[in-house]
């Protein structure tokens, strides 16, 4: 079987052959890139504070369950545990009270690594940079600790009756 082909009988003044322009000119493609550009100027700084801001309730929120896991244990053992805040090293350490050499029970917080990257600037109860939970929950100084990464703040408080709670200031 043969093939049919078609072929077009050009006019005077036109060729048969016509030309489509297929793909983007320079320029289109120049234009886009720039927009694009000028949008992740725009969003880059959004999103660096966007990645402080979760970094620092991240790092709130890890205390914040430290301190209730501490509360719970010192309530479960019926025995006082000791917290305390070392702030140049972004650590909370908790130990039980009774014991003197056993490091076994210890429970320690760093959140100046993964994932939280983030610095304690602040512990404040009743001017010292520890406190305590007795055998029923309750602190023996309230107090808050204060969070920070990149500017931003969050605020971890212990009340009188040994809640913890934890807020952001942006």
């Amino acid at each position: 079987m043969d093939a049919v082909i078609h072929t077009r009988r050009s006019t005077p003044g036109h060729s048969a052959k016509r030309r489509v322009a297929v793909g983007f000119s320079l320029i289109e493609v120049v234009l886009v890139l720039a927009i694009i550009t000028i949008i992740a100027a725009i969003a880059m700084p959004r999103y660096a504070r966007a990645a402080a801001g979760y970094r620092a309730d991240a790092a709130a929120r890890a205390v914040t369950e430290q301190l209730k896991l501490v509360r719970a244990r010192a309530m479960a053992s019926s025995r006082a545990w000791t917290v305390t805040f070392r702030l140049t090293e972004g650590v909370v350490c908790a130990t039980p009270a009774d014991t003197s050499a056993d490091t076994s029970d210890d429970l320690t917080l760093v959140i100046t690594s993964e994932p939280w990257h983030a610095s304690l600037s602040n512990a404040e109860f009743l001017a010292d940079s520890r406190f305590s939970f007795d055998g029923f929950g309750t602190p023996s100084a309230p107090g808050r600790v204060t969070v920070t990464s990149d500017g931003i703040r969050s605020t971890v408080t212990v009340d009188l009756l040994g809640n913890v709670s934890w807020s952001t200031t942006r």
